[in-house]
């Protein structure tokens, strides 16, 4: 300070010296404000990349639910061919359980016939061995 007051004093412009510690300073200054613009413009960067990122994944989620609607737009369009064939169809598979019902009637009678034979079979050897026939 002494020196800096004594520089003062001295107003003559050629005199006038920047002292060491300014200079130095001066520079430190210096260097921090490139520093400081070096970091905002590095966070700016990567902000603008992480949108970039985001805005990449959002146009592929996009995408993505766009295939997913039209799979699903086709899946409920099968299912409408499905349900007219199906309905198409019902009279056919309804005349075909009619027919299992009747067919299993028929099997009934015809175990019930059989039996019914078996003791006719009997009852005739029954009677041929007694000589009534």
């Amino acid at each position: 300070l002494k020196q800096r007051r004594w520089n003062m004093a001295n107003s003559n412009p050629e005199i006038l010296q920047v002292e060491p510690e300014t200079n130095n300073l001066l520079e430190d200054t210096n260097q921090l404000f490139d520093n400081l613009g070096k970091y905002i413009h590095s966070e700016l960067t990567a902000t603008s990349e992480e949108y970039k990122l985001l805005h990449q994944m959002n146009v592929i989620t996009r995408d993505k639910y766009l295939e997913m609607t039209k799979m699903a737009e086709d899946f409920v369009s099968n299912m409408k061919d499905l349900e007219e064939k199906y309905s198409t169809f019902q009279p056919y598979l309804d005349k075909i359980d009619e027919i299992d019902v009747a067919t299993r009637d028929l099997e009934k009678t015809i175990i019930m016939l059989d039996a019914y034979t078996k003791k006719l079979e009997e009852k005739f050897k029954r009677l041929k061995l007694a000589g009534r026939i």
